[in-house]
């Protein structure tokens, strides 16, 4: 993603690798991706070497949600094995490592949590840095709303519908708040997002909806 309603920093894929890219906000600057989607397809379902990213018309399938979410707590990591293969460029992995702060790790070995984003981590510098595709990696709490608005908090769903070869796995932050309102009463803030990965097509789409605005520094990418 290339472009935005504000000035801010880009990378990756804006400057020649088409495996990556990302937007960084900054302090006082806002989300600018609320009630859009990002569909990001890579050029082949197997094998991929690049994705082109383009602008969709899909809101978050509220419907994908579970009885209870996976999670409700800071900063954790829950690992959801797919019964799956899914491929993206570089590799492929049976496990989702889906973080309560805003990003997926498709590598089922990866422990490391942290709700601080860097330019740094993302682009992987360190080695316990992995593949993620993250729709905001920001500092969020998915326990803050429980109270306010029921069921809040991150789901984790597959879709089998579509028969073998065909699931959908939804990830998807519901309602769920900033980290830094602890003091706030439940609703203060309130944030629907969601990563939507296709088994047969290896496209990822990331769907937004309301988003309170979020004056900190955070970062969407793939």
């Amino acid at each position: 993603m290339c472009s935005s309603d504000h000035v801010g920093t880009y990378g990756a894929a804006c400057g020649g690798s088409t495996a990556g890219f990302y937007e960084e906000w900054k302090h006082t600057q806002r989300f600018d991706l609320a009630n859009r989607t990002l569909v990001i397809t890579p050029n082949t379902p197997v094998g991929a070497t690049s994705y082109t990213v383009s602008a969709g018309t899909t809101p978050p399938d509220v419907t994908r949600l579970n009885a209870a979410p996976n999670s409700v707590a800071d900063d954790v990591l829950v690992t959801f094995p797919l019964g799956y293969t899914f491929n993206y460029v570089g590799g492929s992995t049976t496990t989702l490592r889906v973080s309560t702060n805003g990003f997926v790790f498709v590598d089922g070995g990866t422990t490391l949590q942290t709700w601080v984003p860097t330019t740094n981590k993302w682009l992987g510098t360190a080695t316990t840095e992995t593949v993620r595709f993250a729709p905001i990696w920001h500092d969020f709490h998915c326990g803050r709303n429980t109270g306010s608005n029921p069921n809040s908090g991150l789901h984790i769903q597959n879709d089998t519908s579509g028969g073998p070869g065909q699931t959908v796995t939804y990830a998807t932050w519901f309602q769920v708040a900033r980290a830094n309102v602890q003091s706030a009463p439940g609703g203060h803030s309130v944030n629907t997002f969601q990563a939507v990965f296709f088994e047969a097509t290896g496209v990822v789409e990331f769907r937004y909806g309301n988003m309170t605005e979020i004056a900190e520094i955070g970062r969407a990418h793939v």
